[in-house]
């Protein structure tokens, strides 16, 4: 079997040091959707409360920080991304005393707290909007806070017609909807709830930095920051024009168009400077020797995202999220192709960008639904042993799949709308479902009905059961296992190598002049693989020690470095002290 060396990355380390300054650098960020990780009160909704309750749990895991997804004051049309107070924490939630307790318990185990932050929008009834709407005299400061803009005609029913062809990134429709307070169309990039921020406006920065401003006096960490790729408007550039694959079934798709006008202007990445300006500003007025996180959505192409990171004279985001585990691969992509993309983030280094990884969020579905359970150990396998910081969503460290969930059952508005046959397709309820921690009544996350289904799994896959002794190579061990891997020093200064073969092997090498090498060795085929690793590196003793293993490989202590049988969808880490 031929190993294709697709990448070997020299790493220098002091690019890759994870001191408490880069504190990201050797951590894993755990995604708490606070609404389906705990009920506390039992009235079936997740809350800050339940978060602290399960402290001791996130502290076992090893990991450096949680991000919140939304807990500010909202209507809830799309559950805490249309935010109708941003200075406050919505009452199903808890309290702002609440977050001050859970800040502290965190911190008192070593972990950091990270916020949601939404730039795009707002909800329609946040009191911006109330009064950019009635502009009225009182407050004509916020006339000008939204999108507005006036009808490009009448139809023959005197009906006003939208300015121009844009889309809403919910499938549904046009992007414009026709105030008849105002008599103008505001503009919604997601819900019609969500009216947009207008960024050409410097008033609506200035107050977008403020937010950030409050939370870090509260003790953020910093923030995710969402679908950022929309926050600016080419108005001038009229309609947008069609794209070269558009969606036959669907009229509305967003994926019809070419967002010129619309996606990653140029205008977008001078804001995201302007909110890491204010994120560094803030941390060296506090003295506090750490760097504030700043990770931004977009699910652009490579290019575009890259560009997200700034530079070193004008640096954006910490990092743009590495969705193309999620968005370009699945079950049948070629080792080629996983390679290509691993190549392109860890070369990043090299630029002074830091890479990331990401298997999975509140908005894809689950990686053991996407792939299947077979893949879980292998796909945290690699992105835990890759340098870079890796993003976990709740409950995917189980190997927890989506929930089931019945269109009458639903509650997201997106796969609502999109009518009973359109509802799987455009539905998120199926990754939200409530966190899993034991084999008894709603797993143990809530006394009362949870607000949607447990995923049917929940019986055998919890907390409780995957943290079983008797069940060393559980997920949950296994995950457990390479979060502690990654602070070994090997991992955090070493360098990187990458070999891929046709047949479905990835061996991911790290290497640290005086300390133990680590081999990762993953099948991804489907068919057994038997590598031989001294072929390809000459000074390795002929046994191999185990540090970890996926559930389906062969038991054992060690293995012969020419030798190392994977059965289809396995892995291993090993390790030599021999170099």
């Amino acid at each position: 079997m031929a190993l294709l060396p697709l990448l070997i990355t020299c790493l220098l380390a002091s690019a890759l040091t994870a001191d408490d300054f880069y504190w990201y650098k050797d951590s894993v960020v755990y995604q708490v959707y606070v609404r389906s990780f705990q009920d506390s009160d039992g009235d079936g909704i997740g809350d800050l409360k339940g978060v602290i309750q399960r402290a001791d749990y996130l502290q076992s895991l090893g990991i450096g920080a949680i991000w919140l997804s939304p807990i500010y004051a909202s209507p809830n049309y799309d559950y805490g991304y249309d935010i109708s107070d941003m200075d406050n924490v919505n009452p199903e939630y808890g309290t702002l005393e609440d977050f001050n307790e859970l800040v502290k318990a965190m911190n008192a185990r070593g972990i950091r707290v990270m916020m949601d932050f939404v730039p795009n929008h707002t909800s329609s009834k946040h009191k911006w909007f109330i009064a950019s709407e009635a502009r009225n005299d009182t407050d004509e400061k916020y006339s000008d806070f939204y999108v507005w803009q006036d009808p490009s005609g009448y139809d023959s029913n005197n009906k006003p017609q939208p300015p121009n062809n844009w889309l809403s990134n919910m499938g549904t429709g046009t992007a414009w909807e026709w105030s008849e307070k105002r008599k103008q169309f505001y503009l919604h990039s997601f819900l019609v709830e969500q009216p947009d921020l207008n960024y050409a406006n410097p008033v609506v920065r200035e107050k977008m930095n403020d937010v950030l401003k409050l939370w870090m006096s509260r003790g953020v960490s910093g923030f995710r920051m969402d679908a950022v790729s929309s926050i600016y408007d080419n108005l001038a550039c009229g309609n947008e024009p069609p794209s070269d694959n558009p969606n036959p079934h669907n009229p509305y798709d967003i994926k019809n168009l070419k967002h010129i006008c619309t996606i990653d202007q140029p205008e977008t990445y001078d804001i995201i400077k302007e909110f890491r300006k204010t994120l560094d500003t803030f941390q060296d007025k506090t003295g506090k020797k750490e760097a504030k996180l700043m990770m931004t959505e977009s699910y652009s192409d490579f290019d575009a995202v890259v560009k997200y990171y700034g530079d070193k004279k004008s640096p954006g985001s910490t990092f743009p999220f590495n969705f193309f585990f999620i968005a370009d691969l699945n079950q049948g992509s070629k080792t080629s192709e996983w390679a290509t993309i691993i190549k392109q983030w860890v070369n990043l280094i090299n630029e002074d960008k830091w890479p990331n990884w990401v298997l999975g969020n509140h908005d894809m579905h689950r990686p053991a639904s996407r792939f299947s359970d077979e893949w879980v150990d292998v796909l945290h396998m690699m992105v835990m042993t890759l340098p870079g910081t890796v993003l976990n969503y709740y409950g995917d460290e189980l190997g927890l799949e989506d929930a089931y969930v019945r269109y009458d059952e639903g509650r997201d508005l997106q796969g609502i709308r999109a009518g009973p046959n359109g509802f799987a397709a455009m539905s998120r309820d199926f990754q939200r479902g409530p966190m899993p921690w034991k084999a008894t009544h709603n797993g143990g996350f809530s006394t009362g009905k949870p607000w949607l289904p447990l995923a049917p799994s929940f019986w055998s896959r919890n907390v409780e059961n995957e943290s079983s002794r008797n069940n060393k190579r559980s997920h949950l061990n296994v995950y457990k296992t390479l979060v502690q891997l990654r602070k070994k020093q090997t991992m955090t200064d070493g360098s990187t190598e990458i070999q891929a073969s046709d047949e479905g092997l990835i061996i991911i090498t790290r290497v640290l002049k005086n300390n133990p090498t680590m081999f990762t060795v993953l099948n991804i085929g489907d068919f057994e693989i038997t590598a031989d690793l001294s072929k390809f590196r000459n000074s390795l003793p002929s046994t191999l020690k185990m540090v970890v293993s996926s559930y389906n490989f062969p038991e054992t202590k060690s293995v012969k470095s020419s030798n190392v049988y994977l059965p289809p969808k396995s892995g291993v880490v090993l390790v030599s002290y021999s170099d």
